[in-house]
C-alpha cells in the first residue's frame, strides 16, 4: 500500500502543514486507494516526520472561547454540575420553543353518541352484573375488557363489536383517537 510515490507525497503534504484528514483525502484521490487518517498519522510517525503543534497540543485555559471545555480543561465537580445544569436548561428551552411552534389541535366537538370519559367510566365501574371470569368469556367469545386485578380479575362479558376484542362501550375507553386522527377528522 505504501509505495515510494505515496511516501513522497505524504512527506510533502505533511511538511506543508496539512492535517491527517486532508492528506488522507488527497492521497485517496491521487492514488485511488483506501488510506485512513490513522494510517496517515501512523506512517508519518514511523517515518519520523516532524511533530506539529496541533489543536490538541495547544495549552488552553479551563474554557475555550465558545464556553465548552477545552482539550486540557480540568473542571471541579461544582463546575461540572453547573455545566450539566446549563446544558439541561438549554435543552428544555429548545424543547419548549419547538413545542410552542407546533400547530394547535382544535378541540373537536363531542358527538351526542359519544359519552364524556367520566360518564363512561362511571357506567363501566357501576354494578358488576354481567361480569365474567376469563374461562366464561373465552367460552362465550364475549368482551375481554378487564376489571380489577389478578387473581380476582373479571371481564366485561358484553357482546363483542365486529372485528374487536371489546364491546362497543369498552371500545370507547380502550381505543382513543390519536392526535393525527383528531387533526384530520378521522376519529372513529
Amino acid at each position: 500500500m505504501w509505495d515510494q510515490a505515496a511516501i513522497d507525497r505524504l512527506t510533502k503534504l505533511w511538511n506543508d502543514g496539512l492535517s491527517g484528514a486532508k492528506i488522507m483525502e488527497d492521497l485517496n484521490d491521487f492514488f485511488h486507494r483506501g488510506f485512513t487518517r490513522n494510517s496517515i498519522i501512523g506512517k508519518a510517525r514511523r517515518l519520523g516526520l516532524a511533530k506539529r503543534e496541533g489543536p490538541s497540543n495547544i495549552p488552553t485555559g479551563p474554557r475555550t472561547a465558545w464556553g465548552k471545555p477545552g482539550p486540557k480543561a480540568y473542571l471541579t465537580p461544582e463546575q461540572k454540575r453547573e455545566h450539566r445544569a446549563a446544558l439541561v436548561r438549554a435543552h428544555y428551552a429548545r424543547a419548549k420553543e419547538r413545542l410552542a411552534a407546533l400547530p394547535k389541535v382544535p378541540k373537536q366537538p363531542r358527538s351526542a353518541s359519544r359519552p364524556k370519559p367520566g360518564e363512561l367510566l362511571e357506567r363501566m365501574n357501576g354494578p358488576r352484573k354481567g361480569r365474567m371470569t376469563l374461562d366464561e368469556v373465552q367460552a362465550a367469545k364475549a368482551c375481554l375488557f378487564p376489571f380489577g386485578h389478578r387473581p380476582t380479575m373479571l371481564y366485561c362479558g358484553g357482546k363483542r363489536a365486529p372485528g374487536r376484542s371489546y364491546c362497543a362501550e369498552c371500545c370507547e375507553v380502550a381505543y382513543q383517537p390519536t392526535v393525527r386522527q383528531l387533526q384530520g377528522g378521522l376519529a372513529s
